[in-house]
Order: structure tokens, then sequence, then C-alpha cells
């Protein structure tokens, strides 16, 4: 990370370099699965100080989010006799791309923060709910496609007392997911 501040202009730069390796095996099947990774994750963060208290900031950052472990063992978890879990050894990780401008005001005893925000994110994991003609399903992670995730979001803090501070946030948002897994289309849009 790099910062400066010139007069009411501060600006953070910054990048992130991460290797991944991730090893699965099913040893009743001799399967192994080996996969790595190498990505880099940019981060920059500007700020201008309007008047007195106020600032308009601008940032951006790139974010990874790896498969939880349990995702990626091959093996059947059974809840009963006719819902079936299991795992996938070949899941990516999810990276998001996120975008933010704001409008933080200060005040003697507290702030409020209000930002505008979008996300765009790649590889995105859901759980697949698979039937089978038996009445039998199976429900499994798989990387299915796209998210875009736009918002606004108030911030604020108060301080009553010395010893009582107040905080409180709101976050309205759109969230659209689009993507397919073995041919079949999956797509949501919720608020």
């Amino acid at each position: 990370m790099y910062g400066q501040k010139v007069n009411k202009f501060s600006y953070q730069i910054g990048l992130r370099a991460e290797y991944s390796e991730v090893t699965t095996e099913f040893v009743a099947t001799n399967d192994i699965n080996k996969r790595d990774y190498l990505n880099l994750f940019p981060t920059t963060h500007f700020s201008y100080q309007v008047k007195d208290e106020n600032a308009i900031q601008l940032s951006y950052s790139r974010r990874i989010k790896r498969p939880q472990h349990w995702w990626l063992l091959p093996f059947y978890s059974i809840s009963d006799v006719r819902n079936n879990f299991y795992g996938n050894p070949n899941l990516n990780p999810e990276y998001t791309d996120a975008f933010e401008t704001g409008y933080i005001n200060y005040f003697k005893k507290g702030s409020l923060l209000t930002s505008l925000y979008y996300r765009y994110s790649t590889g995105v994991t859901e759980r697949i709910l698979i039937s089978s003609t038996t009445g039998t399903t199976e429900r499994i992670p798989a990387n299915i496609g796209f998210r875009n995730a736009f918002g606004v979001e108030f911030s604020g803090s108060y301080q009553l007392y010395k010893w009582w501070d107040l905080r409180g946030d709101f976050n309205f948002f759109r969230e659209i997911t689009d993507g397919n897994y073995q041919g079949k289309v999956y797509y949501s849009d919720t608020y």
C-alpha cells in the first residue's frame, strides 16, 4: 500500500499477490485433484475534502471468495433417503470487482456516510439441485456464471455519551445472478 495527502486530496493505492494451491483426494477411488492459481488484487482509494469536515470518496478493489472446504469434498452426505449432497472438487473461486463512491459528513458527535456501489462477480458459486427420475435429489455446488449487484448504503454513528456510541447501517440493493450448469439456465433477480 502507498498513500499520500496533498492539500484536500488524498489517495491510497495497493497491490496484493496471492498464490493458492488446493489438493483434494478421494481415497476410496484414488482420485486426486490438484488446483493452483496466482492472482493479483489491486486496491485504490481517493478522497477529496469538500469543506470543513465533508469529503467525497471513490474506491475500487478486486476480491476473491474461495470455495468452502466441505464444498470441495467429493463424497456424498445423505440427509435422508431422498436428499443427497456432494461436493465438487472442480470448484473455482469467485472474483469480484467492487466500485464505490461516497459522501461522508462528520459533525461534532458523529458521522454519516452515504455511498453508491456496484459489484461485478464472476465464477459465482450456487448450490444446484438435481432431480432424478427415481424421486431423489442431489445438491451440488457449481460455478454457474456472473452476478451484478448495485445499491445505496447509509452508515452513521452518534456519540450519546462518552461511554455510549450508537451505530447504524441501512443498505438497499439489487442483485442479478445469471448463469448455467449442464445446459440449464439459472437466473435470479432480487432486491
